[in-house]
């Protein structure tokens, strides 16, 4: 067996392993709504999460809010720049909370626990509050009293829709709904939110589909 570490719970889980990058605690930060742009009609307020880290491993991003159905339409990548973009049914003026978990950096403390793989990398650091992964869900996710807890997207989902607009068949509502998690007091609720919404004339449009989603859930508590 080559040289190396890993450490397990007691339920046999591997919780830090060498090979492995744990992501911790890079930023956080809460940041309201804005009414959604002109053009084509958009439903709700829509809000966006600039970080500037490690491109080494895509960050990830976990959000909480209160006041309702909140999805991510849209995540880019410039330069070591990541922008995450979400939306919600909500007024503008919604708070999100979000937390962005990414590889840890070196730390310049004098004590601790710190672990590297063979190149000399860094995979944990004991100072940095780790990722705590709970479950996946795609319906209901029932939180424990006293504990916090946050969703990030772990496959996307989205749905699009005709409806006719008119009696005589020639004019169609044409809808895109995006997957979105509500993040109640004692449960998280999957569901959607609408993203877009146009008048289409002629031909009814033939492509419709709906995608399922799933959710990463995570323990922000003390986060």
């Amino acid at each position: 067996m080559p040289a190396g570490l890993q450490i397990w719970n007691d339920a046999g889980t591997v919780l830090i392993d060498d090979t492995h990058a744990n992501l911790a605690v890079a930023a956080r930060g809460v940041v309201a709504t804005s009414a959604a742009g002109m053009g084509v009609y958009q439903i709700g307020s829509r809000a966006v999460v600039s970080y500037t880290g490690d491109t080494r491993a895509t960050p990830l991003i976990a959000f909480a809010c209160p006041a309702g159905f909140v999805g991510v339409y849209l995540s880019s990548l410039s330069g070591s720049t990541y922008t995450w973009r979400f939306i919600t049914e909500q007024p503008a003026g919604t708070e999100i909370k979000y937390w962005v978990f990414d590889r840890a950096p070196a730390s310049s403390g004098s004590y601790g626990f710190q672990v590297f793989d063979a190149a000399g990398n860094l995979t944990f650091d004991a100072s940095r509050q780790q990722a705590r992964i709970v479950g996946i869900t795609g319906g209901i996710f029932e939180i424990p009293a006293g504990r916090i807890y946050a969703v990030a997207v772990q496959r996307i989902g989205y749905a699009v829709r005709v409806y006719p607009a008119s009696e005589g068949g020639r004019t169609f509502e044409y809808d895109i709904d995006v997957g979105a998690a509500h993040v109640q007091s004692g449960r998280i609720v999957v569901g959607e939110v609408g993203a877009s919404s146009q008048i289409v004339q002629g031909t009814r449009p033939g492509f419709e589909s709906m995608y399922p989603m799933a959710w990463i859930v995570l323990d922000v508590t003390g986060m």
